[in-house]
């Protein structure tokens, strides 16, 4: 390879000069003229031969070697420099310019390229076997401008590979700027651990963001002093210098940020991102792999490279497989090249330039939600994958702190809140003096954004006027019967025979859309838009015990103070707060207690009296569970003689018994009484068609089907026979004393010699007391010829479709006085003291949408039940209370979004989403297994005295009667009698009576141990 120019003289006046040559780089004094050429031609007779390509380059070579005394080298060196070995600008005449500018534009015929490919695959350009310079071949390690290689095939790859290098040095520094926004700060201070003395040295690192180091600020709140050991300072120790040698070079440093440090190491201001989750929302695979390829596109090419060609897809035979298993077989074993690649540049721009972070710390925090070891962080900080731990946590404490900040500042959109309580047992391992073993309480919350809110819906001063008028002092027994649907509960009951024939038999599957269409149009009592996606904001947590009224009023106002409402800053405007039961008991309990407060400055809020308590669906829908279960159970041995019971069921189906019948656990019970409620039904159909196999009855007539109209007529009839009042009330009667109807269950035949001595009467349980229990019993001179089976059956198959609809008359009746109160107190709220604009408020909102989609409704406690069951497994039992910073700030504002950033993290690399649900067996084998019981018991069909020793009440005539004789009457008392305290007014008895004044007077104050009294001279 030729590193030089030629050794000899320079000047114009040389033969070698280049103004000395032609077009063609020949001396033209020495070249035949055209006029002596043709005088030749004429003298010679025969014409010479034209010369051959060979010949023509054999004759170039003797006279560039021979007469101008050049080599190859010297000849190219002369043609193609720009300058001379001193650094002055060679002159080229137009002819050498023009031939030398044609060829390198590629005007030629010949390009520049192809030159170069032919020189680098000539044969003459390989070093010999045992040659050094055959090691060099790509060699990135020498500088060829001092250390030159002879032989050109190695001498050009190397060129290549550093020119490549520069290049790619080039797209990195590119990569590092801030304009590209690939720079995030965790947090808005610097950090402690590293020295200013470096900060103020290397002016090319910004110092603004917190440094990935293990060892940084051991004064976090959030990490107990046993946690760091000496072996986490050495290596943050070693990371710090290698962060700081890597960075000082300047190699990948931004020239932008020279000038941003101050005297002593601190930062000034700066352009980088503060981490936020709207910032990790925005991130993706696709736009950040793009970005790669705009301003980097060789290393993006380099990579691809390396990974290979695409595999070439190779047509096979297709086999049926459903969609979702193929696209999880094809993307669990495919690799997405471009997604390997953004990660691969982003590890490495990382490794070179710690404040180039954004992937890294989206999968740190990523990492963080999946609850990953600690080891998991640090060694993916070793491997520039991810943020360090202490900066994950820095960067989520900094989230949550603007995120608060935004709520507060977010006063143009009403907001709700939905509280519930939260516990953790904490357990010492090695007890001492103030290290007992204690379960820690504390309170979370979720803030609402209420969507479709009516103008005035928050108007405080329309609720308190509405509230004042005290209509609930004239509610009757009456207006709550009259304001019953009954209509839309019978159609709520047919709709629901209809249903479940039509899941169960397969013949009717055609049928399906169609039922499941008339549930979301004809029973729809309030349409919420079934596309909104609702917006949630957890709050941060408090160790405040809601169910105490001072733990309420400190949670209360802690939550309120989170989204911007404070003592003067509320505006007088109405303030959703949904809680349970004992939630809603509690802010009523703290509303009554402060209500003397409301009428001093800011008494609306020191008072709390601009909080509107709501009761929570799903827990109210629990307790109605426990209900049904505590009802309807059984008593003594009736899981293994009566089949009307529940308890008989539970046994069928394997199913556990719960340790609390009046609190079960709410999904296998649920299961339970869905799985006996549907078999009951699908009994009902049998009989009705006199089968004993409504599938294979359909099925033989699946070409002669009846309509849904016809269906629907039918179950009108089986809902009068097994899923009303008037049906449980006919089954305790003597059916041949009855007027023969088409609503009445079919007699069985030989009822009354079957069971004409029947067992003795039940005398009592939990469920149903001995009074209950003879209060529904016949007279028992006389023969009982009703059947309790039947009528078991009815009140089960009635309840349990109304699980949703009615409760405060079946509270009332099995015994629950608290949720008989609550309901009634909202019954009183929406009925007579909430405006039109603030019941349309609460009822467009009184459930969430998180994941935007129709059917995807959740209950706001069921919402925050989740949240808290999330931030218990999430906290890995640090012991610490709920109002530490671990709690407050790390976790509980982000636990929402831990949950968004996982499915979205597989989304980004194309993984098939996985379910959030449980996988739950089939239920076909407990189908089965009830139905056989249900045929063989043939609970169905009247059979005159049967009575297998349970008798179940009939909650809600109970609860009615209750309702009527005092329970309603002395809810009115009670929750009225607060607001008599508050605005009621007072006689004066007159003269003579006592002079109360003197209870209000100062306290007594004491002088020389004499006590002083101020108004003593008033007293009588």
């Amino acid at each position: 390879m030729y590193t030089g120019p030629p050794q000899t003289s320079s000047g114009a006046d040389q033969p070698g000069s280049t103004s000395d040559l032609g077009p063609t780089g020949i001396q033209p004094s020495n070249l035949p003229s055209a006029a002596q050429n043709e005088a030749q031609g004429r003298n010679k007779s025969p014409r010479k031969k034209r010369q051959t390509v060979p010949e023509k380059i054999e004759d170039v070579i003797t006279y560039i070697r021979e007469t101008q005394g050049w080599t190859l080298g010297q000849l190219l060196y002369l043609l193609f420099r720009e300058v001379d070995e001193y650094g002055n600008k060679v002159h080229r005449d137009p002819a050498h310019a023009g031939f030398v500018s044609r060829f390198l534009q590629g005007k030629s015929h010949h390009s520049p390229v192809s030159i170069v490919e032919l020189m680098y695959s000539n044969r003459d350009s390989n070093p010999p076997p045992r040659d050094h310079e055959r090691e060099l071949m790509f060699s990135t390690v020498n500088d060829h401008t001092n250390i030159p290689i002879a032989y050109a095939k190695p001498a050009i790859s190397s060129w290549a590979v550093l020119l490549v290098g520069s290049q790619l040095l080039q797209e990195s520094n590119k990569l590092t700027t801030h304009e590209l926004g690939l720079r995030v700060r965790a947090t808005q201070t610097t950090s402690k651990n590293r020295p200013s003395k470096l900060q103020a040295e290397d002016h090319t690192v910004p110092t603004t963001n917190v440094v990935d180091d293990e060892g940084q600020d051991n004064s976090n709140e959030w990490e107990d002093s046993s946690d760091k050991s000496d072996a986490d300072s050495e290596e943050s120790d070693e990371e710090d210098s290698e962060s700081d040698s890597d960075s000082s070079t300047g190699r990948l440093g931004d020239s932008s940020d020279t000038g941003a440090l101050r005297r002593g190491g601190k930062r000034g201001a700066t352009r980088d991102a503060m981490a936020s989750w709207d910032l990790i929302g925005r991130f993706s695979f696709k736009s950040l792999g793009e970005l790669y390829q705009r301003h980097a596109p060789l290393t993006c090419s380099l990579l691809t490279t390396f990974m290979g060609p695409e595999r070439k897809k190779v047509a096979k035979k297709r086999k049926v497989v459903h969609p979702g298993a193929k696209m999880r077989k094809a993307r669990g074993r495919y690799r997405p090249k471009e997604n390997v690649c953004t990660s691969v540049i982003s590890e490495l721009i990382y490794a070179c330039n710690q404040w180039v972070n954004l992937l890294p710390l989206c999968r740190g925090i990523t990492l963080f939600s999946m609850r990953a070891h600690q080891s998991v962080h640090r060694i993916g900080t070793r491997l520039a994958q991810c943020t360090t731990y202490s900066t994950t946590q820095s960067a989520l404490a900094g989230m949550a702190e603007a995120k608060r900040e935004a709520l507060k500042t977010d006063q143009q959109r009403e907001k709700s809140i939905v509280m519930d309580n939260i516990q953790q047992y904490k357990k010492h391992y090695e007890h001492a003096i103030g290290r007992e073993d204690k379960m820690i309480k504390g309170t979370g919350a979720t803030a609402v954004v209420l969507e479709n809110v009516p103008p005035g819906a928050t108007d405080l001063k329309a609720y308190q006027e509405r509230c004042a008028e005290n209509q609930r002092a004239n509610l009757t027994l009456e207006d709550l019967l009259a304001d019953l649907d009954w209509d839309h509960l019978d159609l709520m009951s047919e709709l629901h025979f209809v249903q479940v024939l039509v899941e169960y038999v397969p013949a009717f599957k055609c049928y399906k859309l169609a039922v499941d269409s008339l549930f979301t149009t004809e029973l729809k009592k309030y349409q919420i838009d079934p596309n909104r996606h609702t917006e949630v904001h957890p709050l941060g947590t408090n160790s405040a015990d809601e169910v105490s009224a001072l733990g309420m009023k400190e949670a209360i106002v802690d939550f309120l103070g989170q989204i911007g409402i404070s003592e003067g800053q509320y505006n007088d405007r109405l303030q959703f707060v949904h809680g349970d039961g004992k939630s809603y008991e509690a802010m009523g309990n703290v509303k009554k207690y402060l209500s003397p407060e409301a009428s001093g400055e800011n008494g609306n809020y020191c008072s709390l009296g601009l909080i509107l308590e709501v009761l929570e669906l799903w827990h109210t829908k629990w307790t109605e569970l426990g209900r049904l279960c505590n009802g309807k159970w059984g008593t003594g041995n009736a899981d293994t003689v009566d089949p009307s019971t529940l308890g008989y069921m539970a046994k069928t189906m394997n199913s556990r018994v719960p340790s609390d019948l009046k609190k079960p656990d709410f999904y296998p019970n649920q299961r339970l009484v869905e799985v006996s409620v549907k078999s009951h039904i699908v009994r009902c159909w049998e009989v009705y068609h006199g089968t004993q196999d409504i599938v294979d009855y359909f099925e033989q007539r699946k070409d002669n089907l009846p309509t849904i109209q016809q269906l629907r007529e039918a179950a009108k009839t089986l809902r009068a026979r097994y899923a009303s009042t008037q049906a449980y009330e006919r089954a305790l009667l003597d059916q041949d004393s009855l007027h023969p109807s088409e609503t009445a269950a079919p007699q069985a035949r030989g009822s009354n010699a079957t069971y004409a001595q029947a067992a003795p009467h039940s005398v009592g349980s939990e469920s149903a007391s001995q009074d209950r229990s003879m209060e529904n019993s016949p007279d028992s001179e006389q023969a009982f010829k009703g059947d309790w089976s039947l009528a078991n059956s009815v009140l089960l198959i009635r309840d349990g479709i109304w699980f949703l609809e009615v409760w405060v008359f079946t509270f009332a009746g099995l015994g629950h006085p608290h949720y008989t109160s609550y309901l009634l107190d909202m019954y009183c709220k929406i009925k007579f003291e909430l405006p039109d604009a603030t019941r349309i408020a609460l009822f467009e909102n009184w459930l969430v949408n998180l994941e935007g989609k129709p059917g995807h409704f959740l209950e706001l406690d069921l919402m925050q039940e989740h949240f808290n069951k999330w931030l218990e497994e999430m906290a890995q039992h640090k012991g610490k209370e709920f109002s530490d910073h671990w709690y407050r700030n790390v976790l509980s504002m982000h636990v929402f979004h831990f949950l968004q950033l996982q499915a979205k993290m597989e989304e980004e690399v194309q993984l098939a989403p996985r379910t959030k649900k449980h996988t739950s067996p089939h239920l076909q084998n407990e189908y089965r297994a009830v139905l056989q019981v249900l045929r063989e018991a043939d609970l169905h069909r009247h059979h005159s005295g049967r009575d297998r020793g349970f008798h179940v009440t009939d909650d809600f005539t109970q609860g009615t009667n209750i309702l009527r004789k005092a329970k309603l009457a002395s809810f009115i008392e009670k929750t009225t009698y607060a607001r008599h305290n508050v605005d009621g007014e007072f006689e004066y008895p007159g003269a003579g009576a006592a002079d109360t004044t003197m209870y209000f007077g100062e306290a007594a104050t004491y002088h020389q141990e004499k006590p002083h009294f101020p108004n003593l001279a008033n007293c009588r």
